[in-house]
């Protein structure tokens, strides 16, 4: 099966509301229509929280814009269209859709943050090696990306801010027992002022 998106001024795309059902995604709700367009199925979702945010965006940056003008893009305005072969209901192409996007977020992260992309080993056991270490990394990278996202802190740091300040600690081993580094001023400070909770174990 395939799920295709669609430019926003695509000739396909029916933005009329009149047959619109919704669904709850992420304890919010979208709305969308299904229709055919020469033979194919389609879908339009809108997200009216997206859809805020775009107006707002758009009216800060042209606050002498015409009204027509922003009449008739409004309409776009926090949607995404799809066409597709699969015969499923809304939730179920827009969860896939939704999928799909972050995996490309996730393939992004390991070439671009971690550089999982590149290698230097030279036999079979350091590349098994390497590609186990760099699939433990991205599991941290989400998971300190989840806390970030479930306490409301990523509009003001990222995973990457959080693992900057956190590779100023170490685990010493001391006898037979493992114990934190003294966490430097500047990183305790940091995690108490963005109230970052990744670090709450540690006492910081």
């Amino acid at each position: 099966f395939f799920i295709i998106p669609l430019k926003r001024n695509s000739k396909l795309i029916d933005y009329s509301t009149g047959t619109e059902r919704h669904f709850m995604f992420e304890d919010r709700p979208v709305f969308y229509s299904r229709y055919e367009r020469d033979g194919r199925t389609l879908y339009t979702f809108r997200n009216d929280f997206l859809r805020a945010e775009e107006e707002k965006d758009y009216l800060r940056r042209h606050e002498k814009g015409s009204k027509p003008t922003f009449r008739k893009i409004r309409e776009r305005m926090g949607t995404i269209s799809v066409t597709t072969n699969l015969k499923a209901s809304g939730e179920i192409v827009y969860g896939m859709l939704k999928s799909r996007a972050d995996i490309e977020q996730s393939y992004d992260t390991f070439k671009n943050t971690i550089h999982g992309d590149r290698t230097y080993v030279r036999d079979d056991f350091q590349m098994q090696g390497w590609t186990f270490i760099n699939f433990l990394a991205l599991i941290l990278h989400y998971r300190i990306y989840n806390l970030l996202r479930k306490h409301d802190l990523l509009k003001r740091h990222s995973p990457e801010d959080v693992i900057r300040h956190l590779e100023r600690v170490s685990m010493l081993k001391i006898g037979e027992e493992w114990k934190m580094s003294e966490i430097p001023k500047k990183t305790k400070g940091h995690n108490r002022g963005s109230r970052d909770p990744i670090m709450q174990k540690s006492g910081s």
